[in-house]
């Protein structure tokens, strides 16, 4: 006989037991929701085959899963008191809730909600011997421990917690799916999990209660998703963040704190407040402010794509904003004012919409810094180094004066007015054919 039909290993715990210990119209409504039950090889969580165990899976030549509900139903309180059976149980909305109660699951968990908002709440802890699955919906924890014992994880959907849950031996699931955090309504520091190399895929941080909590990375932390933060306040708390996709703050707080924070897929903010520290603030992409506040890190802010500020606040802190990408960037101020603006881009950076205006300092040391046909007003020293700095049509107003130590200062129609020094050392410095006042 084969293996599988001769194992007295097999145990089948929780609701299951108890709806197969009350006889076949129990579980012909279980197969009715759920016809993916089928018994398995009790060695591992995966299906047999037809040869491997025919009396598990066939009846008269016919497959298990096509057969009437009466009949695998029951066929499976037939194997179970023999020992004959584990399950592989695709779970929905009416029936994990169930399952979940008894704590402890020596089946495959795959949850696959009827929506995607759906949310399936834990009462308990709970232990996953075999595999968990999220498929679709919301798996919330709702403050309970999540232990897997040589289970796999993979994650499509979302799992919810507070952020207080004890979570182990759990090997994260890197390419898919999203953690979200939502606090327990007190306003306190949590630790959120280390999983050590990539942390996450997508990370949320969501609290929305009354009293929020501060989230506070204990490690390095790299996303190779999205990192969006809506409530609560994140602290990277001297740590380096890396974030490979979007990072959105749309509510809440990112404290970026004393370390570097990479954000390779571009910073968009419409909502809550982003505190730049004495660390470096490294924006790969493109930097979006339709609302909240971004606050500028005194330590090194570099952005590598377009910079477009339709609402919200800019506040530069006395520091530099330096345009570093390697192709064309799009300068939209909002009618923000700078501090010192940096352009250090084989490209182009080039004014769009809206005038420049720099408190302190503005410095070219490659590419063309492009008017655009918009007025620049530049407090401090205007220096180009390198590049070409194009006036254009409209008016440029250089208060600190103009210092040319290589490249190119092209004048264009538009006036250049220069209220301090002109200093040319080398380059070349070619006046507008509009005014030109020292």
């Amino acid at each position: 006989m084969p293996r599988c039909c001769a194992s007295p290993e097999i145990e089948l715990v929780g609701p299951l037991r108890d709806l197969v210990a009350r006889g076949p119209s129990m579980l012909r409504a279980l197969l009715a929701f759920h016809p993916t039950v089928m018994p398995f090889h009790h060695a591992g969580p995966s299906l047999t085959s037809v040869a491997e165990c025919p009396r598990a899976l066939h009846h008269g030549g016919s497959p298990f899963s096509t057969r009437p509900l009466d009949d695998r139903a029951r066929d499976l309180v037939d194997l179970v008191p023999r020992g004959l059976l584990r399950v592989a149980l695709e779970v929905h909305d009416r029936l994990l809730p169930r399952l979940l109660a008894r704590g402890r699951l020596h089946v495959n968990l795959h949850v696959n909600t009827t929506d995607t908002s759906d949310i399936i709440q834990l009462t308990q802890p709970l232990t996953i011997v075999h595999d968990l699955t999220l498929s679709q919906g919301i798996l919330s924890l709702n403050n309970q421990s999540l232990t897997m014992t040589g289970a796999t994880f993979s994650n499509n959907a979302v799992l919810r917690l507070q952020g207080n849950e004890t979570v182990a031996n759990l090997v994260q699931d890197i390419d898919s799916g999203t953690w979200e955090y939502v606090g327990r309504n007190l306003s306190e520091i949590l630790a959120l999990k280390e999983f050590g190399g990539t942390d996450y895929f997508n990370l949320i941080i969501n609290d929305q209660n009354t009293n929020r909590a501060t989230f506070s990375s204990e490690a390095s932390k790299s996303i190779a998703g999205a990192f969006t933060i809506q409530g609560g306040t994140y602290d990277a708390n001297a740590n380096t963040t890396t974030v490979t996709g979007l990072t959105t703050v749309s509510g809440g707080i990112y404290q970026a704190s004393t370390n570097t924070q990479t954000l390779n897929g571009g910073l968009t903010m419409n909502g809550g407040t982003f505190t730049g520290s004495t660390g470096a603030v490294d924006v790969n992409s493109d930097v979006s402010l339709s609302s909240g506040t971004l606050t500028a890190p005194t330590g090194p802010f570099t952005v590598s794509g377009n910079w477009t500020k339709t609402g919200g606040v800019f506040d530069h802190s006395n520091a530099t904003v330096t345009f570093d990408g390697i192709g064309a960037q799009l300068l939209n101020s909002g009618a923000s004012s700078f501090f010192n603006v940096l352009h250090n881009n084989t490209s182009t950076l080039r004014l769009s919409s809206n005038n420049l205006t720099a408190l302190g300092t503005l410095t070219n040391t490659s590419g063309i810094y492009d008017a655009n046909d918009l007025f620049t007003t530049v407090t401090g020293l205007t220096t180009v180094s390198g590049g070409e700095y194009q006036a254009k049509t409209a008016l440029q107003t250089l208060n600190g004066g103009l210092t040319i130590s290589g490249g190119t200062f092209t004048g264009s129609t538009g006036a250049v007015d220069v209220n301090s020094d002109v200093a040319l050392s080398s380059g070349t410095l070619t006046a507008p054919t509009g005014s030109f006042t020292v």
